[in-house]
């Protein structure tokens, strides 16, 4: 994903067209902004926690590298591949069934 060195900010969350933020996750990535870059250059990328929307509730799936750095070159098709390393946020994105 080369169009990413045309990113006006250092780092990039990537979410799927039915997915949406959690006010947790809103919170942190808040939190987050308010970071130096030289407070967070140690950290390689960042993971959530993934809640799906089924017909018996919601089923909560491993977390997912979601925030990466704009020079990420590891790739799963368009989301960024997991990443055991990365730093885990506290929130969950919502993945609906219908968007």
């Amino acid at each position: 994903m080369q169009e990413l060195v045309y990113a006006r900010h250092d780092w990039i969350l990537y979410l799927l067209p039915s997915e949406s933020l959690s006010e947790g996750l809103q919170a942190s990535l808040y939190e987050w902004k308010l970071y130096e870059s030289e407070d967070v250059r140690h950290i390689t990328a960042c993971s959530v926690f993934v809640r799906l929307e089924t017909d018996l509730g919601w089923k909560e799936q491993p977390p997912n590298t979601r925030l990466v750095p704009k020079h990420w070159s590891h790739w799963n098709g368009n989301l960024p591949a997991d990443d055991l390393r990365s730093m885990l946020l506290q929130g969950d994105l919502l993945r609906f069934e219908w968007p």
